[in-house]
């Protein structure tokens, strides 16, 4: 066991009062889970606070910080200062500068091939989030099979967990920019019944957001964006083809889900 990543997790130090800021307890988790290892992404533990807030509205209501307060209006690149400061106050904090960062990883020097560091290191976290929150260890909820299965039911798919990872990109319906959360649903660009991996389904690449109107025309496919984000065939009156995703959510893998859904439609394929 690494005594001084242990030492340097137990020295952490939180204030509690009205507001509640886990985070720093969140990124631990994050760090500590097999397999653990020494040179971790700085965006999947920035992805995996902000589901772990995302899943937990109840935690991010009590934190200090309005956009997690108000997680559900924000995305990922908005909580980053979040991260740099807990980052900030770990290495305060920790008398071994166990964990050391940059721009793009966080790093750990620590034996990853010891089997004992995950399982001694969950047990002090357990005991923090115990001592100073009163919380069992918050983790993001998992993405089941059923979650992700019945895509054209707006009420239940549209407003689930797989919402939750679309919001992380997008926020707004980029047709109408409808704001409202209770106004907005997920949608499959490529639908679950021609998802030739599984795992396609519960991709957030492979999720829009859109206000309900437009979301119901889309899985009728009376429209599709096509691999630039433009709208293209548009058969409803209220769907205009100067009409655009933000390129800022065009990453490339949701590039190819929207090429497959642009070939797709071309070939007249019923979903």
């Amino acid at each position: 066991m690494d005594k001084q990543w242990i030492q340097d997790i137990m020295s952490q130090q939180f204030t509690v009062g009205t507001f509640v800021n886990p985070i720093r307890l969140i990124m631990a988790t994050c760090l500590v889970q097999s397999p653990i290892s020494n040179r971790i992404s700085r965006y999947l533990v920035l992805e995996y606070i902000y589901r772990t807030f995302a899943d937990h509205k109840e935690i991010a209501e009590r934190n200090p910080n309005i956009m997690i307060r108000n997680i559900q209006n924000y995305g990922l690149t908005d909580i980053a200062t979040s991260l740099d400061e807990a980052l900030y106050d770990w290495c305060v904090d920790a008398p071994n500068h166990v964990l050391s960062y940059d721009k793009r990883w966080i790093y750990l020097d620590i034996d990853s091939t010891d089997s004992t560091i995950e399982k001694s290191a969950m047990q002090v976290i357990q005991m923090l989030y115990k001592k100073y929150f009163k919380l069992p260890v918050l983790r993001p909820m998992e993405l089941e099979d059923a979650d992700v299965e019945k895509d054209r039911d707006l009420e239940s798919f549209g407003k689930g967990i797989f919402k939750r990872r679309v919001l992380e990109d997008m926020q707004y319906c980029p047709l109408c920019e409808e704001t409202r959360q209770k106004n907005l649903y997920a949608v499959h660009i490529v639908p679950s019944t021609v998802c030739i991996d599984p795992e396609q389904k519960k991709d957030k690449a492979n999720g829009l957001l859109l206000c309900k109107e437009h979301a119901r025309a889309y899985i009728n496919q009376e429209f599709y964006f096509n691999s630039a984000g433009f709208v293209a065939e548009s058969n409803n009156e209220s769907i205009d083809c100067r009409m655009h995703l933000s390129f800022s959510i065009l990453s490339k893998s949701r590039k190819k889900y929207l090429q497959a859904r642009e070939a797709m439609m071309k070939k007249n394929v019923e979903f």
